[in-house]
């Protein structure tokens, strides 16, 4: 079965922009003004958005690796500070990953393939941040346990 798309539907795929707006009051009062002030005053214009995608997974791998040494099937105990390091490494892929669309937008350098970067990265980070919350939940792989 073919879909074949009318030359307006056409025209709209050609003008398509992504955007996105804040849902939640935490989100639009707290998170964007701190995101934004990140994106605007800490980051050098030379920085590509890419490669602040691809450093936003540096923290999340690092904290998992950690896990998986620590505790291979998701049974044993956990110190605190694995704890702590797996909520900086949630909070560091969060910030990244909002401002590297700013740095983008910010630098003019938005493009289909830091689309498509960022929203796989996202899939990749979300499975490693389920499997580190199975690990500090102690589940043994039981998802169900949660």
């Amino acid at each position: 079965m073919s879909v074949e798309l009318s030359r307006e539907a056409l025209e709209h795929v050609k003008t398509y922009k992504y955007k996105t707006n804040g849902l939640t009051p935490i989100e639009i009062y707290v998170f964007d003004p701190f995101w934004t002030f990140v994106a605007n005053n800490l980051l050098p214009d030379r920085l590509a958005p890419n490669l602040l995608t691809i450093m936003g997974l540096i923290v999340p791998i690092c904290s998992f690796i950690t896990i998986g040494y620590l505790s291979v099937n998701f049974q044993g105990y956990l110190p605190p500070w694995v704890w702590l390091l797996s909520t900086f490494g949630l909070f560091w892929y969060q910030t990244i990953d909002a401002i590297d669309g700013k740095q983008a937008r910010r630098t003019d350098n938005c493009s289909p393939l830091g689309q498509l970067l960022d929203h796989n990265l996202d899939q990749i980070s979300f499975t490693i941040f389920m499997c580190t919350a199975c690990a500090l939940l102690q589940t043994g792989g039981n998802i169900l346990a949660i």
